[in-house]
């Protein structure tokens, strides 16, 4: 028995942790399997408790397997020590799911209700770089003219519209960058069709001799809603992979053309977003082969960024180049109005 649980143990493991090298567009059940990682290593943990306390011996097989997959702990867990601004001049940046503006949860007792403890967040929030996903802004009406209140703090904007919506000065719904420093240079990536996902970039000015790239991304959604009940289980899991597998396909297509054009920059880069993928799948892997995230080198705990039922998804992330120093990072979790938290990041740049 015990064998057959060893020999089940190492096929299952290296299965799940072999499968953030695997490509989901060749082989889609790998996106699946990676989402396993955090459920086998606890499985492991047990089965090493299990056999310590009743059995009174070192289970050195999950013992190994389990330091096996100790590799992508980075990416699930920190502990970081919090470090002060240095003298060197620094900057903040936001990155933020700001759900339309919405207020989270009052659609079925309230309809569509916006939200202005989040405008009022957004708007006085003091980071000098802004990425907003999901952003809107009305000029029609002066609580929901967002646009105006940042411009009025001093922000330069830059607001890509959906595709289903004609640009215009007034109305903005779709992703923005907002930045205390000079924009020189807008546009966006094509990273096919969609009605909400979309890839776009600032060069921002930061001193005389110092220009950065930033990116803003929002890839496209897993698929599942956590608050939705469904009548009957056997429904549930044909609904859920289906919705898994086109995700995960889908999210790897979008990444390919903004990881070469990322590679392609000519200044520096800072690359914010809802990439809608935790840590250990195959996508967040790609960016992290030439990047750094900013959670990995100075968050602290699990990170989780998303507020709902999924509570224990980290999935909006800020990943930056060689030629940055983070200085801080934290999840704002005080800041309850959508449902992703707001994350934050303090950086400078490199001395020459």
């Amino acid at each position: 028995m015990l064998r057959i649980l060893n020999i089940f143990l190492i096929i299952t493991s290296l299965l799940i942790y072999g499968s953030i090298f695997i490509p989901p567009t060749l082989f889609w059940p790998a996106g699946i399997l990676s989402y396993g990682i955090p459920v086998l290593m606890l499985c492991l943990l047990m089965n090493i408790a299990f056999q310590l306390i009743l059995r009174h011996r070192i289970p050195f097989l999950s013992l190994g397997l389990l330091l096996f997959g100790v590799f992508v702990m980075p990416e699930i867990f920190q502990w970081n020590s919090v470090v002060t601004d240095q003298e060197r001049k620094s900057f903040e940046v936001l990155s933020y799911n700001s759900r339309l503006m919405r207020e989270y949860k009052a659609e079925e007792a309230k309809g569509w209700v916006y939200s202005q403890e989040m405008i009022n967040f957004i708007v006085e929030d003091t980071s000098a770089i802004k990425c907003l996903q999901e952003y809107y802004s009305d000029g029609r009406w002066k609580a929901l003219n967002v646009s105006q209140k940042l411009k009025q703090k001093g922000y330069e904007p830059y607001v890509l519209n959906y595709h289903q919506f004609a640009e215009n000065d007034e109305f903005a719904r779709g992703m923005a960058i907002f930045s205390k420093f000079p924009i020189l240079k807008r546009g966006k990536i094509d990273i096919g069709e969609s009605s909400i996902n979309q890839a776009i970039f600032a060069d921002v000015l930061l001193s005389p001799k110092d220009t950065i790239r930033v990116y803003n991304l929002h890839l496209h959604s897993m698929g599942i809603n956590p608050e939705l009940e469904w009548q009957k289980a056997s429904e549930a899991y044909p609904i859920l992979l289906s919705k898994l597998k086109s995700g995960i396909q889908k999210r790897v297509n979008q990444t390919h053309p903004i990881l070469v054009h990322i590679a392609q920059s000519p200044y520096p880069v800072l690359v914010c977003g809802d990439f809608n993928d935790p840590p250990f799948t195959y996508n967040y892997q790609q960016f992290r082969k030439n990047l750094h995230n900013a959670f990995e080198q100075k968050g602290r705990g699990f990170g989780f960024s998303v507020n709902s039922p999924m509570f224990f998804l980290r999935i909006d992330n800020q990943f930056y180049s060689d030629a940055f120093e983070l200085n801080n990072f934290k999840t704002l979790r005080e800041v309850p109005y959508s449902d992703h938290f707001p994350i934050k990041s303090t950086f400078r740049l490199s001395a020459p």
